[in-house]
C-alpha cells in the first residue's frame, strides 16, 4: 500500500520541508492504483500536459464513480474535472520559448497543435477553471501512475528555465542519477496558495519524490540534456 500523500514536498538536507505542490493524492482501487490530481477552481494551476506521456483516464468509462483512500476521504463522480471545463490553459513551447494560448472557454485553439502535445516540447501547461459564482472546491483529475511511461531523457532543457514533470525513472533517484550533461542551478514549483517556491538545488533531496506527474521548473546553465541511469550493470570494457 503506498503512501497516501496530500502534500507533496521535498526534503532539504537540513530537514526542512517546503511545500512544492498541493492537491496531489493517490486513491487504491482494486484494479489500479491512481493518481488525483487536485484542481482548485478559479486559480491558476499547473498539469502535465495532455499527450505527453501521462495518460489521463476518462472519469466516465476508466475510474469508479466513488473511490476512498485509506484516509478515508470520498471522492464522487460530480467532483471528477474534465477539460471542457477549462476556461484557459496555456502552455510554453520549448521551441519558442514563448507561451501559447492552448485552450480557450474549453476547446484547443488553433495555436496549440499535435506537435507541441509532446514531452521534449510543451509537457506542462497552465489551466484555469472559473465557475460562476466564485467556486474554490476541488476537482479531480486521474492519471494511471502505471501506464506513464516518459523518460525524463525526453525533456527539451534550454538555458534558463524549463518545465518538465516528475517521471518513473526519476522516482527515488538523487538528481546525480538522472542528470545527465545538465547543471541544475534552481528548482521552482507552483502552490496557488503561495506562489512559486524556489530553492537551492544543492539543498534537495530528490529521493522523497514518490509521483509521477508534478509539474518543476528547472533553471540550467547552459543547453543540455537529462539522462537516467540504468539499473543494468555494463559488461568490463576492453583492456587499453
Amino acid at each position: 500500500m503506498k503512501k497516501i500523500t496530500l502534500l507533496i514536498a521535498f526534503i532539504m538536507s537540513v530537514s526542512v520541508a517546503i511545500p512544492f505542490v498541493t492537491g496531489i493524492s493517490t486513491f487504491e482501487s482494486n484494479q489500479e492504483n491512481l493518481i488525483g490530481l487536485g484542481i482548485t477552481m478559479n486559480e491558476w494551476q499547473l498539469i502535465p500536459t495532455i499527450g505527453t506521456g501521462i495518460e489521463y483516464l476518462n472519469p466516465d468509462e476508466d475510474v469508479p464513480s466513488q473511490i476512498t483512500n485509506t484516509n478515508n476521504y470520498n471522492v464522487t463522480k460530480e467532483s471528477y474535472f474534465r477539460f471542457e471545463n477549462v476556461k484557459y490553459a496555456y502552455v510554453f513551447d520549448a521551441q519558442t520559448r514563448k507561451y501559447v494560448l492552448a485552450i480557450k472557454e474549453g476547446k484547443l485553439t488553433g495555436e496549440f497543435d499535435s506537435s507541441m502535445a509532446k514531452a521534449d516540447r510543451a509537457p506542462v501547461m497552465w489551466v484555469y477553471v472559473e465557475t460562476t459564482p466564485k467556486e474554490y472546491g476541488t476537482r479531480w483529475l486521474w492519471l494511471n501512475e502505471k501506464k506513464t511511461e516518459t523518460s525524463v531523457s525526453e525533456f527539451t532543457m534550454k538555458k534558463g528555465w524549463n518545465f518538465i514533470y516528475t517521471t518513473n525513472d526519476m522516482i527515488g533517484k538523487s538528481l546525480s542519477e538522472w542528470k545527465g550533461t545538465c547543471t541544475v542551478t534552481k528548482l521552482a514549483g507552483y502552490d496557488y496558495t503561495e506562489g512559486w517556491n524556489v530553492a537551492d538545488v544543492d539543498k534537495m533531496n530528490f529521493e522523497n519524490v514518490d509521483h509521477v506527474g508534478i509539474p518543476i521548473l528547472l533553471k540550467v546553465d547552459k543547453d543540455c540534456k537529462f539522462e537516467a541511469s540504468s539499473s543494468v550493470p555494463a559488461p568490463p570494457a576492453f583492456p587499453n
